[in-house]
């Protein structure tokens, strides 16, 4: 009885190179994504869809995660000596020049996810600005006037700003660390509401809050941002602002594989939602 090579092949559970393929379609079908953190951020549900895209098309993912500077550019030199298709950014472009600069030389295509550079590369990202518009006017539908808005990221703060003036209120009061609201609160007793930069940051906040004896929403409303998996456990019950987290990496690395086959991209911005919890109700009048 005569076995054909493929009986033989998966007989043997043999596996082919993709070497010598990969040079005569000039692709390797790998990608790689490089992020600062993955557990304990929202990272975990992009890199899920990331990877879920990735499998569907055949494509292999390679991953770099790392905060360490030094590390980032040794990550992005082993993505080139794999010879990826393309990469995924979820970094600073503008502190690690010199080795994007030799992805770019190699015209190996680049998206940006939940960050951007200076519009040189396409991007997905949630539309901040509109973000921040839905986590201010929340508070101001419920009553609020008096508002301490965190700056760290200037699309939501921008948002916030919007949202305040088409009501014509005070400028909001504005904190960069949580541990700095203490003294923004005592300074300013009419304050009654709080727009967080995330859902870890808000578990600070409210720490903060709870510290000076005040209660969470009888005396000050809080809104987070992200819609992590803990804002609706019975400690926090955060009103916060959510970002379609899979939805993204799903978007991104279809954005990466039509421009690894010669399509034009366009940069997207992706739609916030507000999730309304116990965090915030209508302020007791001072």
């Amino acid at each position: 009885m005569s076995v054909t090579i493929k009986e033989l092949a998966n007989e043997l559970d043999y596996v082919p190179n993709n070497f010598g393929r990969g040079l005569q379609s000039r692709k390797s079908r790998l990608a790689g994504y490089l992020a600062g953190s993955v557990t304990g951020s929202f990272f975990d549900l992009i890199m899920q869809g990331i990877g879920e895209t990735a499998a569907a098309a055949d494509y292999g993912l390679l991953t770099g995660i790392t905060r360490a500077s030094e590390k980032i550019d040794s990550q992005l030199k082993i993505f080139l000596e794999k010879n990826v298709d393309g990469i995924i950014l979820s970094s600073n472009y503008s502190v690690h020049v010199e080795q994007f600069e030799k992805v770019e030389r190699r015209k190996i295509p680049m998206v940006f996810c939940s960050t951007q550079d200076s519009g040189r590369h396409p991007f997905v990202i949630t539309d901040n600005f509109k973000g921040g518009q839905l986590a201010a006017g929340h508070l101001i539908s419920l009553g609020h006037r008096y508002l301490a808005c965190c700056r760290i990221e200037k699309d939501r703060l921008a948002g916030n700003m919007d949202a305040i003036r088409r009501h014509n209120l005070p400028d909001p009061v504005q904190f960069l660390e949580a541990k700095d609201l203490a003294a923004v609160l005592e300074g300013n007793p009419l304050i009654t509401g709080v727009t967080a930069y995330s859902d870890t940051q808000a578990i600070k906040v409210k720490h903060v809050i709870e510290g000076l004896g005040l209660r969470i929403p009888g005396d000050i409303s809080i809104v987070g941002f992200d819609d992590m998996w803990f804002s609706d456990i019975q400690e926090f019950q955060f009103t916060t602002v959510a970002q379609p987290k899979k939805e993204i990496g799903q978007m991104v690395m279809q954005m990466l594989l039509e421009l690894i086959n010669g399509k034009n991209v366009t940069s997207k911005f992706m739609e916030p939602e507000l999730v309304v919890r116990e965090s915030t109700a209508p302020p007791v009048i001072k």
